[in-house]
């Protein structure tokens, strides 16, 4: 899930560091289009190779520094909020698909793709919804899975998917230290908006079930985009419906594409991931990668930008836990 932040046009922001974004896309390249007006756009997952390009890391320290000033907004990717409850109390490790930490997709792909006798009816692995399917819209996983469906039959397909993973949510857990974030931003009167490749209707479940409905201001999602993650499209929109810049926003993002997109548009992005996905992660521009909302390396950099006293936000903000 992806958070934007500025809230309520409260102007009681947070002092940050901003010098110097020097991420630069190829300009003359037909695949990499620059955005309108004051956004750059860094090229991520163009299949070509001789598109590739180095992609500089924005520090978060430095960037909010100078010109950029405060950071006034914030964009969470819906499946960075969540976790599955069962399988992290069973000890078993947890099986996800699209976001990061969204797992009742992947089981109820899984049991789709075995009634339709996909695989010849194996069930997929953990590591092949990882590479094909995390971070990716249903439009995208579709064309990977089933080239040669029409439209009418991968919509039936994925309606019924929707219904298998509502029968799941009840499995849903906020990612540790999420309601301490949340207030985080709160206080600081942050505009806040989600941002994801899930359908809207799964995207509005899942916050409803975290008790976030009141907390996001709006939610953007891919498949209301001209293009979906990983292209910069629905972090674009976010910040166009918010009236927020890059220059001031922080990303939350859990997925490969979700780190591209949020790259992609310019801005800092802050990656909740395992040490086994760490480095990829790095890789594509993260600029810090946590293990959760709790772990101590983001509030290091968190207390490095958050120099001015927080004061109650001049609007409603309703948090809930579901821990």
């Amino acid at each position: 899930m992806e958070w934007h932040g500025t809230m309520g046009g409260v102007q009681n922001e947070i002092e940050m560091t901003a010098a110097g974004a020097t991420n630069r896309a190829n300009e003359s390249s037909p695949t990499n289009p620059l955005p309108p007006t004051h956004f750059l756009y860094i090229k991520a997952n163009v299949p070509a190779a001789s598109s590739v390009i180095k992609i500089e890391k924005l520090k978060l320290t430095s960037f909010f520094r100078g010109s950029h000033g405060k950071v006034t907004d914030v964009l969470i990717s819906v499946y960075g909020l969540q976790r599955d409850r069962q399988s992290r109390s069973s000890g078993s490790r947890p099986v996800r698909h699209r976001g990061d930490s969204d797992p009742f997709h992947h089981r109820a792909t899984s049991e789709m793709l075995i009634k339709v006798g996909y695989n010849d009816g194996v069930p997929i692995t953990h590591e092949f919804g990882m590479t094909h399917m995390a971070g990716r819209s249903n439009k995208q996983i579709g064309q990977f899975l089933f080239p040669d469906w029409d439209q009418g039959r991968l919509d039936a397909f994925f309606a019924e998917e929707a219904l298998f993973a509502r029968y799941a949510v009840e499995g849903l857990k906020e990612i540790a230290g999420l309601t301490t974030l949340c207030r985080w931003a709160g206080e600081r009167g942050l505009k806040r908006a989600a941002v994801t490749n899930a359908p809207r209707a799964n995207a509005e479940l899942m916050i409803s079930t975290l008790g976030l409905s009141d907390f996001f201001q709006l939610i953007v999602t891919g498949e209301e985009c001209e293009r979906s993650k990983p292209f910069h499209d629905p972090y674009l929109r976010a910040l166009d419906l918010l009236g927020a810049s890059p220059d001031h926003t922080l990303v939350f993002e859990d997925s490969t594409t979700g780190v591209q997109a949020g790259v992609a548009a310019r801005m800092p992005v802050i990656a909740i991931a395992d040490e086994s996905r760490e480095g990829k992660l790095l890789t594509v521009g993260a600029s810090l990668v946590i293990r959760d909302y709790k772990d101590p390396k983001l509030w290091a950099e968190l207390g490095k930008l958050d120099t001015t006293r927080p004061q109650a936000a001049e609007a409603d903000v309703v948090l809930h836990s579901n821990s």
